[in-house]
């Protein structure tokens, strides 16, 4: 079962993908970045799923 944020990374990736006007592209940004949290070792370790 997957976890919850992975859940929220994916739903994450599909809202940016339909972010294409030039007034959305700061959003699409700031979700990229935290799209690259989600994604990061130190982000998990505080989750607890993983081990340095």
């Amino acid at each position: 079962m997957p976890s919850n944020s992975f859940l929220a990374l994916g739903l994450l990736e599909e809202y940016s993908l339909k972010l294409r006007k030039p007034e959305e592209q700061q959003l699409k940004t700031a979700i990229q970045r935290v799209m690259v949290i989600f994604k990061s070792n130190l982000f998990e370790a505080l989750l607890g799923k993983s081990h340095f």
